[in-house]
C-alpha cells in the first residue's frame, strides 16, 4: 500500500483487454469508473502542470540570486516529478519494477513538495513579522532543501516498513499527522501573515491621511507650518512620509494583493488534499476524488510564480536574454 493511495490510479488488465477486443459496451462502463474523473486531473497536468513547472525551471535553472528563486526552483522539480509519476501510474505499467520506481518518486516528491510549502510560509511569516531578524540567502536554502530531502527520505522509508510490517495503524497516524499538522502550520502562518500585512495598510492609511491633511493645508493657512513643524520635530509626524505618499499607497495595494494571494494558497491547498486525508482518515469520499490532490502540483507555479511580480519580470529577463542571444546567432 503507497502512502497516499496511489494505486487507485491504475487501470485494471479488463479495461485494457475490452478495448483491445473492441467490445464498446464494456469499455464505456469501465470509461465511466475508471477515466472519466481521472481524466480531469490528467488533462490538466498535460495542459497546465507541465508547461508551467517547466516554465518555472527554465526561468530559475541558471538564476538563483535569491532564496525564493530557490524555492521556486525546488517546488517546480518536486511539481514536476509528482506530475510525471502521476501520468506513468496512471498508464498502468504492468512491469513492477517500474512502478515502484515512479511510486517512490511520487511518494518522495509529495512529502518534499509539502515540507517546502510549510517551510515557506514559516518564512515569509518571519520576514513579514521581524524583518530586522531575517537574514535568508541561497546557500542556506539549499542546505535546507537538502535537509527537507533527508527528512523525506526518512518519512517515506518509515511508512513503507510500516506498511510491510502491517502496523497499519502507525501508517495510518503518520499520514494523518503530517497531513494535518501541515495544513495546521500554513493556515495559521498565512493568517498572521495577512493580519500583520491588513494591520499595516491600517496604519500606513491613516498616517497618510492625516500627512495629506497636514500638507494641503499649509498654503491657505501660513501659521499651520509651525504646527506642522512642531509635530514633525516631536515625531508624531515623520517629514519623510510627506514625500513618499504615492509610494505608500503602492505598497498598500501590493499588501493587499498579497493577502489575497495567500488566501488564494491556503483554499487551494486544503481543497487540493481534504479529500486524501479523509480517505486516510477511513472515510468514503470515491475512489477517484483522492486524485485532486495532484491538482495542487498544477496550480503551484501558477501561484508561487506567474502571481509573482518577480517572477514576471525575471520571465521578460530571460525573453530578452534570449533574443539578444538569438539574433547574436543570426547576424
Amino acid at each position: 500500500m503507497d502512502p497516499f493511495n496511489t494505486s487507485k490510479w491504475t487501470l485494471n488488465s479488463t479495461f485494457l483487454l475490452t478495448v483491445l477486443n473492441g467490445s464498446f459496451e464494456v469499455w464505456r462502463s469501465n470509461m465511466s469508473q475508471h477515466v472519466y474523473s481521472p481524466s480531469l486531473v490528467l488533462v490538466s497536468v498535460i495542459v497546465l502542470g507541465f508547461p508551467g513547472n517547466i516554465l518555472v525551471i527554465v526561468i530559475y535553472i541558471t538564476n538563483m540570486k535569491t532564496s525564493t528563486r530557490v524555492y521556486m526552483f525546488a517546488l517546480a522539480v518536486a511539481d514536476t516529478a509528482i506530475c510525471i509519476s502521476g501520468v506513468v501510474i496512471s498508464l498502468a505499467f504492468t512491469h513492477v519494477v517500474t512502478k515502484m520506481v515512479f511510486q517512490y518518486v511520487l511518494n518522495v516528491a509529495i512529502i518534499f513538495s509539502i515540507l517546502l510549502l510549510v517551510f515557506v510560509s514559516t518564512e515569509r511569516l518571519i520576514a513579514v513579522r521581524r524583518p530586522h531578524t531575517f537574514n535568508m540567502n541561497p546557500k542556506r536554502a539549499k542546505i535546507y532543501l537538502l535537509v527537507f530531502l533527508l527528512c523525506t527520505t526518512l518519512f517515506i522509508i518509515a511508512t513503507e516498513w510500516a506498511t510491510y510490517m502491517e502496523y497499519t495503524h502507525v501508517d495510518v497516524v503518520s499520514k494523518t499527522s503530517f497531513l494535518t499538522a501541515s495544513a495546521l502550520i500554513m493556515v495559521t502562518n498565512y493568517t498572521l501573515i495577512g493580519m500583520t500585512l491588513l494591520k499595516k495598510a491600517i496604519v500606513s492609511s491613516n498616517k497618510i491621511a492625516v500627512t495629506s491633511m497636514n500638507v494641503s493645508n499649509q498654503s491657505s493657512y501660513p501659521s499651520d507650518n509651525i504646527v506642522f513643524s512642531a509635530y514633525v520635530q516631536s515625531g508624531l509626524v515623520n517629514s519623510a512620509t510627506v514625500t513618499v505618499v504615492s509610494n505608500k499607497n503602492a505598497k498598500d495595494l501590493k499588501n493587499l494583493r498579497s493577502i489575497f494571494l495567500l488566501f488564494v494558497i491556503t483554499v487551494v491547498f486544503v481543497v487540493c488534499w481534504l479529500p486524501t486525508w479523509l480517505n486516510i482518515m477511513g472515510f468514503s469520499v470515491g475512489k477517484d476524488v483522492v486524485h485532486i490532490f495532484v491538482l495542487n502540483s498544477v496550480v503551484n507555479p501558477f501561484i508561487y510564480g506567474v502571481a509573482s511580480a518577480m517572477f514576471r519580470e525575471d520571465v521578460r529577463q530571460f525573453y530578452r536574454q534570449t533574443r539578444t542571444k538569438l539574433s547574436a546567432c543570426y547576424t
